[in-house]
């Protein structure tokens, strides 16, 4: 049986879109923390596989400055397509959020983290 491989990689900084610096800017004026992303595999520096129709759970530990409510999505799109897509994540325990989405066609995703002060 052929499986295809989808690569799926972590957006560094440096391959964040402008209006993505932007939210990260208005981000840091909330002091709202993105930290411990994954699946990463080193540093982004390669890519997290999955087959078709499977379901991509990304992690990553959220929190903000005091007792503040946060809230955060999870964003992805197919590499080359100008749209995000958006997944609400969830607060599983303790400052841990999880957000998924469905792996469509063959090819390179991105995804990264946005979160704010609600």
């Amino acid at each position: 049986m052929l499986s295809v491989i989808f690569t799926i990689k972590y957006l560094t900084a440096k391959h964040q879109p402008l209006y993505l610096e932007h939210m990260k800017a208005s981000i840091a004026k909330a002091r709202v923390v993105i930290e411990n992303i994954r699946p990463l595999i080193d540093q982004g520096a390669f890519a997290v596989k999955r087959v078709p129709g499977e379901i991509l759970e990304v992690k990553a530990d959220v929190f903000g400055d005091g007792h503040d409510v946060v809230s955060a999505l999870l964003l992805f799109r197919k590499k080359g397509q100008r749209i995000w897509q958006q997944s609400v994540m969830h607060e599983i325990e303790n400052d841990e959020w999880v957000g998924h989405f469905i792996t469509g066609e063959p090819g390179e995703y991105e995804y990264a983290v946005s979160a704010w002060i609600d």
